[in-house]
């Protein structure tokens, strides 16, 4: 009978199945099953310094050029060789029509960033990125909802946003938050000539924006703490 052979931080691991006849490997099987889950969420939540069902917690500010260094590194692991340069960013954050934040940890790393233009009564999303260790933690989500509350004291109406058409997760995202497709340019992306995907939002003080968007932010606040 084959079993299924599993390798683990360099250690080999045999799992039998759970109909093996066998009470004592069925025991041992249950236990080191067990153990590699603990293992696992131990190792996953160490390295952000978490413990089970805590939330993460991060502050969001604007980017500054002393932060571009850090900015860049997680640019260079989200987007590989094709990523913004150095003067790129400080071109932008010295740019008055450009807003650009940083969300950064309790050490004050840089985990994540993002970066908006502002023309009359619009915004346009230039990028949202996060370390890629750190996905699924909110993070994202964080620096959207920042976007959208300062285009409400800024008395902005409308936030647009152009999102590779194979990123479902971002796309799944901004549905969430009221974005909607109002076409494609095609071969937007030079890296691999990929397709990007437009999205509006309607006039975010409109009513039913703004009571799908509120409800939204509260349950983030379950789920990250922002400072």
């Amino acid at each position: 009978m084959q079993v299924p052979n599993w390798h683990l931080f360099g250690i080999s691991i045999i799992f039998f199945p759970s109909n093996f006849e066998d009470k004592e490997f069925r025991l041992t099987n249950i236990c080191v099953k067990s153990f590699i889950l603990c293992l696992y969420k131990s190792f996953f939540c160490g390295r952000i310094g978490l413990m089970d069902n805590e939330k993460l917690t991060i502050k969001i500010r604007l980017m500054e050029v002393t932060d571009v260094d850090g900015v860049i590194e997680i640019e260079r692991r989200a987007y590989g060789e094709h990523h913004w340069s150095r003067d790129s960013f400080i071109s932008e954050i010295k740019n008055e029509l450009a807003r650009y934040y940083c969300a950064v940890d309790d050490e004050n790393k840089i985990i994540g960033y993002a970066g908006t233009w502002q023309i009359l009564e619009e915004v346009h999303i230039t990028n949202i990125a996060v370390d890629p260790n750190l996905h699924r933690m909110h993070i994202g989500e964080a620096l959207l909802t920042r976007i959208i509350e300062d285009c409400y004291k800024n008395l902005v109406k409308y936030i647009t946003l152009e999102v590779r058409v194979s990123n479902i997760a971002a796309i799944n995202l901004y549905e969430k938050y009221g974005f909607k497709s109002f076409g494609v340019r095609k071969g937007y992306y030079q890296n691999n000539n990929e397709d990007a995907l437009i999205m509006w939002t309607e006039n975010i003080f409109y009513d039913k924006f703004k009571s799908g968007y509120e409800k939204t932010f509260e349950q983030l606040k379950g789920k990250i703490n922002v400072l």
